[in-house]
């Protein structure tokens, strides 16, 4: 064999090699490319779950804690009154209610009276 001929193997199969290696790294390139879509679109699912849950911490901080202007409207006569809220009494400024937390021998009488109410009423309907 001459020496042309087993350099020119040489160089097709070296050519041939490097063809496939750029294939395989352009096929993982794809690859990493289509997991970073879906990670970046789970990602900002996330994030808007995490914004979401800020928000509410806030606002509820906010409206149990009285800060800002509050008001709360009532349909009287069908039209929407603005009231303002009472913000001397003890509890929240709008009138929310915090409810213990239920523990074995917690009985009804720690609840507010329009609770109270309401848990009665069950009683006596899964009395009869």
């Amino acid at each position: 064999m001459s020496q042309d001929v087993v350099l020119e193997a040489a160089m097709v199969s070296w050519l041939e090699e490097i063809e496939r290696r750029e294939a395989a790294a352009r096929a993982e390139i794809s690859e990493l490319r289509s997991r970073m879509e879906e990670l970046a679109g789970r990602l900002a699912e996330r994030e808007a779950v995490l914004s979401r849950l800020e928000i509410t911490r806030e606002t509820m901080t906010e409206i149990l804690s009285g800060e800002g202007a509050v008001t709360v409207s009532v349909d009287e006569a069908a039209e929407e009154v603005p009231l303002p809220v009472d913000r001397s009494g003890a509890g929240s400024p709008v009138g929310v209610r915090l409810v213990p937390q239920w523990e074995p021998g917690v009985e009804a009488d720690v609840l507010p009276r329009s609770y109270r109410d309401v848990v009665e009423v069950l009683q006596m309907r899964c009395i009869r």
